[in-house]
């Protein structure tokens, strides 16, 4: 009995730790080290629009999904830029690619006029 629980346990925590090279977003790239930029208030907006545009970009010549958040964050960044129409083009992205953020855009716009 213990040899069959210990089999059943190991299979298990074998199975938890496989990785998957291809997880559902495309998280590579600058997308994670951008924010942490924007947080700290150290970076080139140009720069990094141009950066989290060629993620996404690249992302979809793969045929992989944009993580959550990144057309959100580019517009963010347009509209920090000035750039409303830009903006609200990204927002809306995100709001297509992510229904959940939907309400939070919606209020980002209202708060942007």
């Amino acid at each position: 009995m213990k040899i069959l629980l210990t089999a059943i346990l190991t299979l298990f925590f074998v199975g938890c730790a496989s990785t998957n090279e291809r997880s559902l977003y495309c998280w590579q790239g600058e997308y994670p080290s951008s924010v942490y930029s924007y947080l700290l208030d150290d970076y080139d907006l140009t720069e990094q629009i141009s950066k989290l545009e060629n993620l996404a970009n690249e992302a979809t010549q793969q045929s992989r999904k944009v993580p959550p958040g990144l057309y959100a964050h580019i517009g963010l960044l347009y509209s920090n830029k000035g750039d409303l129409a830009v903006a609200k083009a990204y927002f809306e992205k995100e709001m297509s690619e992510f229904g959940e953020s939907k309400e939070f855009l919606e209020f980002l716009l209202k708060a942007k006029k």
